[in-house]
């Protein structure tokens, strides 16, 4: 998945002109009232895959959280594939979390045919310097380095070109029944212009084993002249003590330029030891 899940690697679009609707400054008035009235409360963590919008958890000291995911993006003529996902996450202690992400990408053009390249990696540490999972809030920061593996990928315009570096603070509370948590950050490229992005995810525990999640997410030039504002549902239903069916699926919102997508989904499986 392009854009959102390069969660992870976030930005490989490309923007076509247009101005920018109000819907992206109400966003960021929502995400402004939600930190504002959110109770004290024990802190779920309901961001992170499958959602775009991530959040302050970490797997805990020397535990694995590998997940194996198959995304999909339409767009007019085009399909864009990651098949499969990989992304790995390791906890370095109590407050540290070590990622290493990297996707299989397939593009399925109505013009040009099939193409498959490895796409970009994602390397990143997050730090939750505020919090746990008993305190009433928890606030982490997350820089992430992407950058082109070894291949042609690049220059056959598969993933984007260069480097970024991400650099989101995320925060989570609890708002009565819905965990609510959003992201804010700035995503610095060497070959495109820069990009805020910003998040609101919310979670319900429907029952022990099935969590409900759903998100409004946003990344837009540092003017707000150009945006790709979407939103998207889906669920946790954990499987066994060791691994979790994760799905989403979603589109773009009005307001939103034309490169977005018309549809994208992502279903994996989420393995924690």
């Amino acid at each position: 998945m392009n854009l959102w899940r390069c969660n992870r690697r976030r930005g490989r679009r490309r923007y076509t002109r247009r101005t920018a609707e109000p819907m992206s400054w109400l966003f960021l008035a929502l995400l402004e009232v939600a930190l504002a009235l959110a109770a004290p409360g024990r802190i779920i963590a309901q961001g992170g895959p499958p959602l775009l919008t991530d959040d302050p958890g970490t797997p805990g000291p020397g535990r694995w959280e590998i997940n194996v995911a198959f995304t999909a993006e339409r767009q007019e003529s085009s399909w864009l594939l990651e098949s499969p996902l990989l992304d790995l996450n390791y906890g370095w202690g109590e407050r540290i979390q070590l990622k290493l992400e990297v996707p299989w990408v397939v593009q399925s053009d109505d013009v040009l045919g099939t193409r498959t390249a490895l796409g970009n990696s994602r390397m990143g540490l997050k730090w939750r310097f505020q919090g746990d999972e008993k305190s009433p809030a928890a606030i982490s920061v997350y820089p992430q380095l992407t950058v082109n593996n070894p291949g042609r990928a690049a220059q056959r315009g598969l993933v984007e070109k260069g480097t970024q570096m991400l650099v989101p603070v995320e925060f989570v509370r609890s708002l009565g029944p819905i965990k609510v948590n959003g992201e804010f950050g700035l995503d610095l490229r060497s070959e495109e212009h820069n990009q805020w992005l910003y998040g609101l995810a919310f979670g319900y525990e429907a029952s022990k084993k099935l969590e409900l999640i759903g998100e409004i997410h946003d990344l837009s030039f540092t003017n707000f002249r150009e945006n790709e504002l979407v939103f998207d549902i889906g669920g946790r239903r954990k499987l066994t003590n060791l691994n979790t069916l994760l799905f989403t699926f979603g589109r773009s919102l009005p307001g939103a330029t034309n490169s977005v997508p018309h549809f994208f989904a992502y279903t994996g499986i989420q393995f924690n030891f």
